[in-house]
């Protein structure tokens, strides 16, 4: 299979995943998650959804939510995406916090070798 369809349908699936967070789960004040990738098994079985969640203390906090509602959006996936197999839902959660250390690392790479 082509590289290029399967970013094309990680970013479908990543707009869905997120519109469909939207719906379902409602957070409280001051906290958030969003979608940063995902990442479609080649075979379309599974899709591995990243989740950043803000501030990186409510992650226990975010995973129940959304993990409660997971079913609805997996259905609502079904429902949008015309593909003849749609992936499994894989949730992975991180801080908002670790990601900002990756483009800090990421940054001081650049400084010491002039590219990332």
């Amino acid at each position: 299979m082509r590289p290029h369809r399967i970013e094309k349908i990680n970013e479908l699936l990543r707009q869905e995943v997120s519109a469909a967070l939207n719906r379902y789960v409602k957070f409280d004040d001051g906290v958030f998650a969003t979608v940063e990738r995902v990442e479609a098994s080649p075979n379309f079985s599974v899709a591995h959804v990243f989740v950043m969640v803000y501030p990186a203390n409510r992650h226990e906090e975010v995973k129940r939510q959304i993990d409660s509602q997971i079913g609805h959006i997996q259905h609502e996936l079904s429902a949008k995406v015309l593909m003849r197999r749609v992936p499994r839902m894989t949730m992975h959660y991180f801080g908002a916090n670790e990601a900002l250390e990756d483009i800090l690392n990421k940054i001081d790479r650049k400084d010491e070798s002039g590219a990332l």
